[in-house]
């Protein structure tokens, strides 16, 4: 087929430009940490949440990725305890949707935390926990806490059981204690605090999380699918922002058989082809006879 001719060298992907910082805030690598270490996640949440949480286990994981992939990829820590649900976030980009999309995933984990014959009383305390490497809300303050109050001038609180917490690890840090600081400042800077025994222990989860070179493959994968469907939005001169963009096209791709793409990109991956060339291919060529050539079915 030619590949690797005429092609420009492309930039670094964003989880690339992670991988070689040791990031530990990147969704993908954050979820992964958290998921691999059920213990650090507890620990995480127990002190940015200043409560005792019971044993925690991996009760959901929310992905908007081909099936193919989801047994590789984590994209949200959702964890459940003795009596409470955890869900805790990374984000790292600005996004005014933030609230909306909290509402959501409480709707979502609610749905799934209350089985068949249940009572409505049987739900759990529910802790959403969402750590912005932004200021949201435009105060300089490290940590944000909502419950639900009456706003008639009445003492009244609407006890249903959910807390959310919003944290910005770009605060000054001056309005919580040293260890919720150290937390979050490693977060922001990927500098463990020496001493400080959790942002060790992450740090060096995180280097076991980039070593781990089947995850990392997956990753670049679903990478690699995103740049597809915005080259192929872009073909069409139907340009949209990614995000919108990414979930468009695997809506659509999952109607048309994208596990099958996904196979062939790994495929592809792991006979050598560099990922422009993949690029390039899967904009030039037919893709049946990639799938031919691949071997994949």
């Amino acid at each position: 087929m030619g590949l690797g001719k005429n092609v420009p060298r492309r930039a670094k992907t964003q989880f690339e430009l992670d991988r070689e910082g040791l990031v530990f805030a990147s969704a993908y690598t954050f979820a992964k940490v958290m998921a691999d270490n059920p213990d650090l996640a507890r620990r995480f949440a127990e002190r940015l949440l200043g409560i005792r949480i019971g044993a925690l286990e991996f009760f959901e994981v929310e992905m908007d990725i081909p099936a193919a992939l989801r047994k590789s990829v984590r994209m949200d820590a959702i964890l459940a305890g003795s009596g409470e649900v955890v869900e805790i976030e990374m984000q790292s980009e600005r996004d005014g949707s933030l609230e909306r999309r909290l509402r959501y995933y409480q709707a979502m984990i609610d749905s799934r935390s209350l089985g068949k014959g249940q009572m409505y009383r049987d739900l759990p305390e529910l802790y959403m926990l969402a750590i912005c490497r932004y200021d949201h809300f435009g105060t300089n303050r490290a940590l944000h806490r909502f419950e639900m109050r009456c706003e008639d001038g009445l003492p009244l609180g609407l006890d249903n059981g959910v807390h959310v917490i919003v944290a910005n690890t770009s605060a000054s840090m001056l309005d919580v204690p040293p260890e919720v600081r150290s937390l979050l400042e490693y977060v922001e800077t990927n500098e463990p605090v020496e001493g400080d025994d959790l942002t060790m222990e992450l740090a060096d989860a995180t280097r076991e999380a980039y070593a781990d070179e089947g995850w990392v493959g997956s990753i670049m994968t679903v990478d690699m699918m995103m740049r597809v469907k915005e080259a192929e939005a872009i073909e069409r001169g139907e340009k949209e922002g990614l995000e919108r963009g990414l979930k468009r096209g695997l809506e659509q791709g999952i109607e048309q058989g994208e596990a099958r793409s996904a196979a062939l990109i790994a495929a592809m991956q792991s006979a050598g082809v560099s990922a422009e060339d993949i690029l390039a291919a899967f904009m030039s060529d037919d893709r049946e006879t990639l799938y031919k050539q691949y071997g994949v079915r």
